[in-house]
């Protein structure tokens, strides 16, 4: 169990956070960590919106770092259906204009993976809210390159790189 401050109409309160399950995929040395909460189409709009909330809070105070050693954690929803998901996604719309990474939410139906099938969840079957509040699909594990992070930087870094003149003729750049 969390607790996460929710400020309501001027007032912080306390709420408690316990998630359905939690667990964590390992990618390569990497550890990835996930709240799961299976909405079953009883608890109240208001009450998913406010849950998301405090997980919002939670990973912008840092406390699940304090409290249970991870950098970083995302947050998964499944829903009984299409419909209670497209009411979800538009609940959590309202949350854009005080929590900018509502990507840490990743949300799906449950008729979309089976148990016969476990590795669909692996894939982009889940929907996220983007910077602009745009629905995009993704899988459940980030992407990620056979690169160091110190080959992408020096990669990066040459790629924008502008030619530096030379007696007043652009060089060869970088």
């Amino acid at each position: 169990m969390m607790k996460a401050g929710i400020k309501d109409k001027g007032i912080i309160r306390q709420i408690s956070i316990i998630p359905d399950a939690y667990f964590a995929l390992k990618q390569g040395e990497r550890a990835f960590h996930y709240f799961l909460e299976m909405d079953r189409g009883t608890a109240d709009l208001k009450r998913i919106t406010l849950k998301s909330r405090g997980y919002l809070n939670i990973w912008n105070d840092k406390i699940a770092q304090a409290k249970l050693g991870m950098r970083s954690f995302r947050l998964l929803y499944v829903t009984a259906s299409d419909k209670r998901l497209a009411n979800i996604i538009e609940q959590l719309r309202k949350l854009k204009s005080h929590h900018h990474r509502l990507d840490l939410i990743l949300m799906t139906a449950a008729d979309r993976f089976s148990l016969a099938k476990p590795s669909r969840l692996l894939e982009p079957i889940w929907n996220i809210l983007d910077t602009e509040g745009n629905i995009r699909e993704t899988g459940l594990l980030p992407i990620t390159s056979f690169k160091s992070s110190r080959q992408r930087e020096e990669n990066h870094h040459c790629a924008v790189q502008n030619p530096i003149p030379v007696n007043g003729t652009p060089g060869p750049g970088g």
